[in-house]
């Protein structure tokens, strides 16, 4: 068993390739899905449970899988790809416990009057969790349970989907809830599993942060914003702040990218020029762009940022895919 392991460690895998097929495979999602109301996914989420079934893959079905994907055809190379990408992630969020610490003990060396705002916010936390659910005493190949929990840290849980497959989808979705505070109930809809389920494999990603910089309530004021990119307009509670940001302009729209606490990881927002451009924008991004407008250089931004919350219904992958 020794010789089956992989040492993602031991290569000079980057996270290049990984990143390049959840960019491109989330932009291909993107365009299918609903243009009515708000879209939110998670395409590092996806990428990651699809990439522990390609590790299994092999002939045709794993042509197939890298051409729609984006994969490499060699699945190691893949696999250390997504290995290296979890490392940076994992050091991402040092950085903001270390960042969040130091500027806590300067603050609790500065009088409190001097100081014009309540704390500094809390470090980031971001939890990536993989698993396979497989079902107990199935003959599943040593060398693709060694892969996949290598690479992507998914261990083998043994199921009995045979005799109670509404009690393993009442354990996964347990499992789900624990990884990610209780924010996903519902991983596996009822009914979805059956007698003849042999395996299962579940990615969840949990993800708070705060800002590096803050927003100041003071001057969060009403501005008109315009609805669903016509002509009507709401009055909604909006951010507002000068900061020196990266800004990116392209033919149609802007970019910034916000930094979250540490500043290792941002947030990426794109505006259209026009208010009814949204949907020229979203045929024009591609995995490039996106990268060029996170190196673009940083100047002085007046950001006016409404506040938001965006609670989707789940999508149907299975059509999608």
């Amino acid at each position: 068993m020794k010789d089956l392991v992989p040492n993602p460690s031991s290569s000079n895998a980057t996270p290049k390739a990984a990143a390049l097929a959840i960019n491109a495979l989330g932009l291909d999602l993107h365009r299918q899905m609903p243009k009515d109301g708000n879209v939110c996914f998670s395409p590092y989420s996806i990428q990651s449970a699809l990439a522990m079934m390609y590790l299994g893959a092999s002939g045709v079905t794993q042509e197939e899988m890298a051409r729609a994907l984006y994969f490499p055809t060699d699945k190691k190379a893949l696999g250390a790809s997504f290995a290296a990408l979890e490392k940076v992630l994992d050091e991402a969020q040092k950085d903001s416990e270390r960042s969040v610490a130091q500027a806590k003990e300067y603050l609790a060396q500065i009088p409190e009057e001097w100081i014009s705002y309540d704390g500094c916010g809390e470090a980031m936390v971001l939890r990536v969790a993989s698993q396979i659910f497989g079902q107990e005493g199935h003959d599943f190949r040593p060398a693709f349970l060694a892969e996949v929990n290598s690479y992507l840290g998914a261990p083998l849980q043994p199921m009995n989907f045979r005799e109670n497959p509404a009690g393993a989808t009442r354990d996964i979705n347990n499992w789900a809830a624990n990884q990610t505070q209780d924010k996903i109930r519902d991983l596996i809809p009822q009914r979805t599993l059956s007698h003849d389920t042999k395996i299962v494999l579940a990615n969840a990603v949990y993800f708070k942060a705060a800002w590096a910089n803050h927003f100041q309530d003071d001057v969060t004021a009403q501005q008109p914003f315009h609805v669903n990119g016509g002509r009507q307009t709401a009055d909604v509670p909006t951010m507002q702040k000068m900061d020196w940001l990266r800004y990116h302009q392209a033919s149609g729209f802007q970019a910034i990218t916000l930094p979250y606490a540490g500043e290792s990881l941002h947030f990426l927002l794109l505006v259209p020029e026009s208010i009814d451009g949204l949907s020229e924008v979203e045929t024009k991004l591609t995995p490039d762009l996106l990268t060029e407008c996170t190196r673009a250089r940083r100047q002085d931004v007046i950001l006016h940022l409404p506040k938001f919350k965006i609670a989707p219904p789940a999508a149907d992958l299975s059509e999608m895919l």
